[in-house]
Formats: C-alpha cells, sequence, structure tokens
C-alpha cells in the first residue's frame, strides 16, 4: 500500500472511530455529518469524498466489524474436534468477547434497536443483511452437523432455523436493549426473563432439552454482558 492509500485508510479508520463515538453519545438520528467532520477535523467535503452519506459510514462500520467477527468465528466452524454443541457454545462466547472489545459499536448497535425513530427502524433491516449472511455462513453448518450427530432434532432445513433463530434474537435483543436504556426498576430480573425465554425458544426449535440451551448461551454470562455494556 503506498502512502497515498495509507493516510486514506487512516483518515477513514479515524472517521468510523468518532462518528462511532457520536453515534454512542448522541444516538444516530442526532449526529450530523458536519458533527463527525468537525471531531475528526476535516472538512465537510474531505468527509464526503470518503462517505457520501451518513448511512454509508455506519454501514462501513458494520462491514467492518462483521469481518473482525468473521475472524472470530472461522477457528471454531474449522475445528473439527468439536461438537456441534460446543461450537455453538463457542460461537457465544467469541461473540460477546468481540463485543467487550468493541463497546462503541456494540452500544451505538444497541441503542438503535431500542429506539422507534423512522430511520432506526430501515437502518436495522439494512444490518440484518449482515447479521443473515452471519447466520447463514457460522450457524446454519453447525445446525446441520447437529442433525448429523443426533444433538439437535428438527424438521426443515438448517439455513432456515438459523433464519428463524436470528429473527427471535432480534425480537428479544430489541426488549432487552429498551430495557437497558430505560434504566427501570428490577431490569436485571427481566432480563433474565428474556434470556430464558430465547433459551425456551431456541430448546424447542431446534429438539434439545432447555437446561442444555442454557448451558450454550450461558444467559448468566449474556445478562452480565449486556448490564456492563448500557448499565
Amino acid at each position: 500500500m503506498n502512502k497515498k492509500k495509507q493516510q486514506s485508510a487512516a483518515t477513514c479508520d479515524r472517521i468510523l472511530s468518532v462518528a462511532g463515538e457520536l453515534f454512542m453519545r448522541n444516538g444516530y438520528e442526532n449526529t450530523s455529518m458536519q458533527q463527525i467532520a468537525e471531531l475528526c477535523g476535516v472538512t465537510k467535503g474531505a468527509l464526503y469524498h470518503h462517505f457520501n452519506s451518513k448511512d454509508a459510514v455506519l454501514e462501513a462500520m458494520c462491514a467492518r466489524h462483521y469481518a473482525g467477527q468473521r475472524e472470530k468465528f472461522d477457528p471454531i466452524l474449522e475445528n473439527a474436534g468439536w461438537s456441534a454443541g460446543k461450537k455453538l457454545k463457542s460461537l457465544s462466547g467469541a461473540l460477546r468477547k468481540y463485543e467487550g472489545e468493541h463497546p462503541i459499536f456494540f452500544k451505538t448497535y444497541l441503542r438503535m434497536h431500542a429506539s422507534s425513530e423512522t430511520s432506526a427502524i430501515m437502518l436495522k433491516g439494512r444490518l440484518k443483511r449482515h447479521r443473515k449472511k452471519m447466520y447463514l455462513d457460522f450457524v446454519a453448518p453447525i445446525l446441520e452437523a447437529g442433525l448429523k450427530e443426533s444433538f439437535f432434532h428438527f424438521d426443515g432445513s438448517p439455513a432456515m432455523m438459523a433464519l428463524y433463530l436470528l429473527q427471535i434474537e432480534d425480537v428479544i435483543t430489541e426488549e432487552m436493549a429498551a430495557l437497558l436504556i430505560s434504566d427501570k426498576e428490577g431490569r436485571e430480573a427481566a432480563l433474565y426473563a428474556h434470556m430464558e425465554g430465547m433459551a425456551f425458544a431456541f430448546s424447542r426449535l431446534l429438539g434439545v432439552e432447555r437446561g442444555v440451551m442454557r448451558d450454550i448461551l450461558e444467559f448468566g454470562e449474556g445478562v452480565g454482558h449486556y448490564c456492563r455494556t448500557l448499565g
């Protein structure tokens, strides 16, 4: 990479970092391209040279983070010595670890999930494309392997089941994010109830005991992770 490309890449990284901070602090809807440019120390024209819209900035943030997640997930999927259950549990743990290492993106993501603004609803749909691909590329193969091992018991294709799991997770994440942001009393108990609901739904879909799914999700860790992130 020549010097000019290195400088451009460094500028893009700076823009994404600053934008993430602003999205987290002010919310996506209340952050403008002008604010991003000013905090980055660049002109608005220079900002638009790299990203033609605020949506493009967020898309780039997501693409970068999902690429980072894939690097964590690939070794799990490729480990021939692990059972399907261990792979799914490791995938869940690796995701929490990655989100913990990148709190700005995760906080922005959760706040957007909890928002009822029209722009946020539209963006959730766009971001779901990334997550849909992740589920099809990583969760579906694990479900397929679990069927062969007789660990999972379900009718239908693994890809279809993976997308059902994604739909359930999206609904519960939206509810949990709203609870965290509202800071209501008793929210931790409510979070556990939502995680219990997820374990129940996943277990019924995949044909395993609820206790097995609780272990895979490690939802005590999951609730702690959510609370630490938006607490």
